[in-house]
């Protein structure tokens, strides 16, 4: 499926929907997205006559991103590898690909620091790539690669036994570029690293919806992916 979503001209995505049964075209939507118009009065001994003004949200994007389809694991490497995504939710439509993001308030769009510029709060971000074009340095693709990581293990997955499964795509792309193994969601060149995950502070709870956790005996006890929890 990964392929699909790497070589796809476009991909659709409900991302406003929880599930398949809500549709995602909808005859009636929830808000209407345009901007409002609003005139500001001048006082009594200014000469400028009033003036119009409209209100839109500042961040339509980040909204959009709260969407139910960004909390599912099986969506990120859909995410990551898409070259273009139309995305629908319950207010309008947007659109994005490698260089813009635009929706039907802002149809001009703006530059597209990609979906994973949320993420770069942290020095190393590894949100800075692209996946079709890759550092050349093997240090800062690793470190990527635990900002994925840590990502992923926060979205929702029906069946734990998919936490490595779902990743798959994208592991499959970072073995072609580090010319690595990956063993359990860590990497043979890497593992002294790999094995440092740890459990943030504040996530005493899984945010996860699985059905089933892992067993130890089919995910060691080494691997973030034994955990069906946020990992950091």
């Amino acid at each position: 499926m990964h392929k699909i979503d790497k070589h796809a001209a476009c991909n659709i995505s409900a991302s406003g929907f929880a599930n398949g049964k809500e549709g995602f075209i909808l005859s009636n939507r929830r808000i209407n997205p345009s901007p409002v118009a609003i005139t500001l009065g001048r006082a009594a001994n200014q000469s400028s006559s009033e003036k119009s003004h409209y209100l839109a949200c500042a961040f339509p994007w980040e909204v959009m991103r709260e969407g139910p389809v960004f909390n599912r694991a099986w969506t990120l490497q859909e995410q990551l590898l898409a070259k273009r995504t139309v995305h629908f939710d319950d207010s309008q439509v947007h659109w994005e690909c490698k260089s813009m993001v635009a929706n039907e308030v802002w149809p001009c769009g703006w530059r597209n620091t990609h979906f994973e510029s949320r993420f770069r709060e942290r020095p190393v971000s590894s949100w800075n790539f692209d996946l079709n074009n890759m550092p050349k340095d093997t240090k800062s693709i690793y470190n990527s690669w635990f900002e994925i990581v840590s990502v992923y293990s926060n979205r929702r997955l029906t069946f734990a036994a998919d936490r490595l499964p779902a990743l798959a795509g994208i592991t499959a792309e970072f073995e072609k570029h580090l010319e690595d193994h990956s063993v359990y969601g860590l990497w043979t060149s890497d593992m002294h690293r790999g094995i440092l995950f740890r459990q943030p502070d504040d996530t005493l709870y899984s945010p996860q919806d699985s059905r089933d956790l892992p067993e130890w005996r089919d995910t060691p006890s080494w691997s973030w992916a034994a955990l069906d929890k946020p990992v950091d």
